[in-house]
């Protein structure tokens, strides 16, 4: 019951409940109108980096992501393949100016992050803490946004979320780009050849 009060106290203090947070439907474009993608071994995969406040709201309903140093990517994939292909959102990179390789966040991570300015007294999981404190619209969004592990169907598409850390002289990611290193053919469990693109 204390560590109850104690989460709740926390919670309080950073104020982050979100109330009154709304689901944002995407509105998802082929992925060839994107300016950052690559067609490429019958795949088209796009990204489209929201760092800028206004690009962030158009995927979630809160301005806390640019203030806590989070970029969202809307990730576009479309399979025109004969077989499934398999991806996983922990293994695309944005890869820096200096050509430093950065993993892509958990989403959990993220809430927890826009919504606590300290972490907990505590010991808890971290799915029950982000679920506390971004309250149940918000984790419900980004729980169902989040790129994860994708198994894409043969001739179809499919979208999904990823975050990084955004230093303040990333903001217009000049010279960074995106990279994919382990796409698989689902059926035969062969990997498929990198891709490798420009974040315009």
């Amino acid at each position: 019951m204390r560590e109850r009060f104690a989460l709740l106290g926390y919670v309080l203090l950073s104020g982050s409940w979100s109330l009154g947070y709304k689901a944002v439907e995407i509105e998802i474009q082929s992925a060839k109108e994107y300016p950052s993608h690559q067609e490429f071994q019958n795949l088209i995969i796009a990204a489209y980096p929201c760092g800028v406040r206004g690009k962030a709201c158009q995927l979630f309903d809160t301005n806390k992501l640019s203030k806590a140093g989070v970029l969202p990517v809307l990730i576009v994939v479309e399979n025109n393949n004969d077989f499934a292909v398999e991806l996983d959102g922990q293994a695309i990179f944005l890869v820096d100016s200096e050509g430093v390789q950065h993993r892509s966040l958990d989403y959990l991570d993220v809430l927890v992050r826009i919504n606590m300015k300290k972490p907990p007294r505590t010991p808890t999981t971290k799915e029950v803490l982000a679920r506390k404190v971004s309250g149940k619209e918000m984790f419900v969004d980004f729980q169902r946004k989040a790129f994860g592990d994708k198994l894409i169907a043969p001739h179809d598409s499919d979208y999904g979320i990823v975050f990084y850390t955004l230093r303040s002289s990333q903001s217009d990611l000049s010279g960074s780009r995106f990279y994919f290193p382990t796409i698989y053919n689902f059926s035969t469990k062969e990997p498929l050849m990198f891709f490798e693109f420009e974040a315009n």
